[in-house]
């Protein structure tokens, strides 16, 4: 069977009629008889209450049987005396307390349909119920959770008395805004689905029940009521009243959960003393009707204003889609209070907002007020939907954008011109090997790993392992050297150009490059260790060397070095694993003889991870280099035309087996006429050039180079004597900027009187320390 409503036909659970006894059964036909007998013996299904009802013996069976037509009106039969809604575990025509589930207040029994009342008696007391969220509005549910034990037990008394009726009004303190912004949703579905006035049907009071009475224990439904109202100034004046259309025990203990149905305005008149909880005294406020009112065309006016504001809201907002067809099929649009009412708590607007149409008594002022409401969430959504748009398009043009390369790799695939990601990448591995001299043993490996990569799937984890591998093999340069230069003249040229002195390391370079000259080949690499106190210049050396052979230059420094891993690599079955230094240093200076510096090497560490000098033992012994294995790669590479220069300060550190493999060239301090030199040479050139002084702008006398050597920079090297000589330079240049016009033509003065300056702290020094060698010898006096 199915009831007529005004909003849509949809299954209800089985209704049972009963036919007045003053009627005649044979008055009636006799399908109608046959159906309601079936009707009444249908078996009562778990979940769903059972009407009782009266129906006319002359109303058309098509009208009982719920057909399309509808002989009463827009009401529907719910109009023709249906009282009221009693448990599916008891009679038909039993008499129980109209919209209470005894069963239910226990806790344990089945649900049952929110079902609309005749229009309530005038209560000149209800109690107040105060509601948080957002006010209740004539026709629609509010479902509230009530955990204050004394309206919790009040709520349950009335509904046994069978006076379900209190007084919902809105609290004066509005909530925070995450509370009101999740209530905001909710509350859209919740009175879109409720009518105005007494009009609906059991469709839409399922989908109530089902929304608001589960057992999922959710409470983001349900406005939270923890206190009843202590003062007449904590909640607004004018309220609804409202039916109490269901209560449920909590599912997390500790109160009910009720669903109340808003009838009509009231306004609070005055308090009940010794009432707990509060009971006021009301007067209920009817909604005027068009008749009232003169200006008939301006609520027409309103109204059409509104039907087409609701509209374009439809357009705009697809997710208002569902509850605005369903408001725009139920509301009665010739009621133009009914339609502000319901329009309005449509709106996502604040609860202060909605107060106002509320308290709007006059028709007039209550369309205004519903308009404005209307046309603020018209703006809301359009913006919604640009911001939707904006997003759409994004996402559309990134996926186009990306469907037309995919179509772009896929006709070229088909036209030989480009090959997928993993073919292109073993053909890159390819042409880095060719025209490389590459040893049997490592092209073995590299083909068996071409192989291996072209099974594998780019997903995983070996894939990405293995071209890694195949990346650091085919990267190698194999059989690849720089032209070495055999010429003594300008390999002379090119270390005199850069240092000054060290006599012992040239003569040792011009050697190698003399041996190699007369063999007509190029020699086998050295390891040279340059042994000296700190500034002498064995660091910088190492350049030079590259330079006068003509071979590429790469430096690491071992000082502090624990790992064995940074000499001879990582294991490939570690996440991240790298060769070790001396494979980067092969692929970064791509030539397979290149001069590699290994500084600090007396600084060398020994900790948990191994000893890093025992590695070093195979990389610089002439007779085993030339099958070096590194750990990552694992197979033998070349390092014997490899020039190892090694620097230390002292040979004590330094292990014996490793010292053993060395040629040691020792490196002793500058004296006062090297030192000048030096400075004169390369330190004041390099200064000038560092500050933007030119050589007019300043000049460094030989007797001031002489005193700062002989007063402030005694040690052996000339890094310090660098450092003062730099600070000069840096001082004349601030001077020379801070000169006004003619600074130029002063700035000979102004270094001389620097000069003059350095020169009497000079002096001042001098006289100090002989003033302590004279106050250390014995028998000598001060006299005048």
């Amino acid at each position: 069977a199915y009831p007529i409503g005004p909003s849509r036909l949809a299954p209800c659970p089985w209704p049972a009629f009963r036919v007045p006894p003053y009627k005649s059964a044979k008055t009636m036909m006799k399908p109608r008889c046959q159906w309601l007998r079936l009707a009444s013996a249908a078996p009562r299904r778990r979940g769903y209450g059972v009407y009782r009802g009266v129906v006319p013996a002359s109303t058309p069976m098509q009208a009982v049987r719920g057909l399309r037509t509808n002989p009463w009106g827009s009401r529907g039969f719910w109009r023709m005396g249906i009282r009221g809604i009693s448990s599916g575990r008891g009679s038909a025509f039993s008499n129980g307390i109209d919209g209470i589930d005894d069963n239910r207040l226990g806790g344990g029994g089945d649900s049952t349909q929110l079902v609309r009342q005749n229009e309530p008696p005038s209560f000149p007391h209800v109690v107040a119920v105060p509601i948080s969220r957002r006010p209740l509005f004539p026709g629609t549910y509010a479902p509230l959770s009530v955990t204050d034990p004394n309206l919790a037990s009040r709520i349950i008394e009335l509904s046994e008395q069978g006076t379900p009726y209190v007084g919902a009004f809105l609290r004066k303190n509005e909530p925070d805004a995450e509370e009101e912004k999740e209530s905001a949703g909710d509350s859209r579905g919740e009175e879109a689905a409720g009518e105005s006035g007494d009009s609906g049907g059991s469709a839409e009071t399922t989908e109530k029940t089902d929304a608001y009475g589960g057992h999922s224990g959710e409470s983001t439904y349900f406005d939270q009521v923890s206190s009843g109202v202590g003062d007449l100034s904590e909640i607004h004046s004018v309220g609804m009243l409202a039916q109490i259309n269901r209560i449920v025990r909590s599912p997390l203990g500790g109160g009910i959960q009720v669903v109340l149905y808003g009838h009509r305005r009231i306004e609070i008149q005055g308090i009940l003393e010794d009432s707990n909880p509060l009971a006021v005294a009301v007067t209920h406020r009817t909604d005027p009707t068009p008749q009232d009112n003169e200006n008939t065309d301006l609520l027409k006016a309103y109204s059409n204003e509104i039907m087409g504001t609701i509209k374009q809201i439809l357009q705009y907002n697809p997710v208002f889609k569902e509850q605005l067809q369903l408001f725009l099929s139920t509301v009665d649009i010739s009621d133009p209070a009914k339609l502000a009412d319901v329009s309005a708590g449509l709106t996502s607007a604040q609860a202060s907002e909605l107060q106002q149409v509320i308290e709007a008594f006059d028709l007039e002022d209550r369309m205004s007020l519903a308009l404005l409401l209307l046309k603020k969430e018209l703006e809301i959504s359009k913006l919604q939907q640009e911001i939707n748009r904006k997003v759409e398009q994004k996402v559309s043009e990134n996926h186009r954008r990306f469907m037309l390369q995919e179509q772009l790799k896929s006709i070229k695939r088909e036209l030989g011109m480009e090959k997928d990601d993993k073919e292109a990448l073993i053909q890159k591995f390819k042409n880095q090997i060719e025209g490389k001299d590459v040893p049997p043993e490592a092209e073995k490996t590299i083909e068996e790993e071409i192989a291996k990569l072209s099974t594998l799937e780019q997903a995983s984890s070996e894939f990405n392992v293995t071209r890694n591998y195949l990346d650091w093999l085919t990267s190698l340069p194999w059989g690849i050297f720089s032209k070495e230069n055999f010429d003594i003249t300008r390999a002379q040229q090119v270390l005199d150009r850069d240092h000054y002195g060290l006599e012992d390391v040239k003569n040792r370079i011009l050697e190698f490059i003399a041996v190699g000259k007369l063999l007509g080949a190029v020699p086998q690499g050295k390891i040279v260790c340059l042994v000296g106190p700190p500034g002498v210049g064995k660091t910088s050396i190492g350049k030079s060397i590259a330079d006068a052979l003509n071979r590429e230059f790469y430096r690491f420094s071992v000082g502090g070095l624990f790992d064995v891993a940074e000499i001879k690599g990582h294991r490939r079955t570690y996440v991240g694993a790298m060769p070790g230094k001396l494979i980067q240093c092969l692929k970064k200076t791509q030539t397979s003889n290149p001069v590699v510096m290994i500084d600090e090497i007396d600084k060398i560490g020994q900790g948990m991870r191994g000893d890093p000098s025992s590695a070093l033992l195979e990389v610089l012994d002439p007779s085993q280099n030339a099958s070096f294995v590194d750990h990552y790669l694992d197979i033998p590479v070349d390092l014997s035309r490899v020039l190892f220069i090694c620097t230390a300060n002292i040979t004590d550190t330094i292990p014996g087996p490793l010292a053993d493999r060395m040629e040691f060239i020792r490196l002793s301090g500058y004296i006062m006429q090297e030192k000048v030199q030096i400075a004169k040479s390369y330190l004041a050139p390099n200064a000038l050039k560092e500050t933007g002084l030119s050589e007019d702008d300043i000049v460094l006398e030989d007797s001031s180079i002489e005193s700062l050597i002989r007063w402030y920079c005694r040690e052996a090297g000339v890094r310090n004597l660098q450092k003062h000589i730099n600070q000069i330079y840096r001082k004349a240049a601030l001077n020379l900027v801070r000169a006004d016009a003619d600074a130029d033509a002063d700035t000979d003065t102004i270094i001389d009187a620097a000069a003059e300056k350095k020169e009497g702290a000079v002096d001042a020094d001098k006289k100090q320390e002989e003033g302590k060698e004279n106050k250390q010898k014995k028998g000598l006096g001060e006299t005048l």
